[in-house]
Formats: structure tokens, sequence, C-alpha cells
């Protein structure tokens, strides 16, 4: 069982409502909807963060029989994530945009 005890990172698309939680320690996202779905805690098959000069560039690809995810954010700080991600039981696509002024 996969689980995050915390999150690094937390992204929120202000107009849809979706979230995006990252645990680099762990490797582990879990993405929210709020018509209902929820990954849960899940392993990405890669999750990339690097740190530049401008802020930290983070990186996440998951293709699963359930659901499919590519997240890419550039200067967490200052910059903006994209994500989007595809239940594919229930054949939903999901798409996340925070911007750089949406964060605390």
């Amino acid at each position: 069982m996969v689980d995050i005890r915390w999150a690094d990172y937390t992204f929120e698309d202000p107009w849809r409502g979706n979230r995006l939680l990252l645990s680099d320690a762990e490797d582990v996202f879990r993405f929210w909807s709020p018509d209902g779905y929820d990954s849960g805690p899940v392993a990405a098959d890669c999750m990339r963060i690097v740190q530049r000069r401008w802020g930290e560039e983070i990186s996440v690809v998951y293709f699963g029989r359930e659901l499919m995810l590519l997240a890419r954010t550039v200067g967490t700080t200052r910059g903006f994530m994209v994500a989007w991600a595809v239940d594919r039981e229930r054949h939903q696509f999901y798409r996340l945009v925070d911007p750089p002024w949406n964060r605390a």
C-alpha cells in the first residue's frame, strides 16, 4: 500500500478545483477532483525535481491501467503547474492549471 504521509508540494486549479499533491521523498502523488474522483496515493513512474537558478522544475509521469497523469512545473515559487489526468475507467479528462498568483 502506497501512502502519502505529507505533501511536499500542493497544486490547485482555482477555476476547476482540481488538486495535485506530491511527496518527493516517496515519489508519490495524489490527484483529486471536486466531481468525486480521487486517485488515492500512487507511486509515480517518473518524478524529477531539479533545482534551477529561478526555482525548482518538477516533472511527474504516470501511465497506469486506471489513470494516466502528466504534470510539469517551472519555478514552484514564481512559476506555474500544468497537469493533465485521464481516468481511464470513466473516460474522464481532467486539467489542472495552477498560476503563480495562486500561491500563498
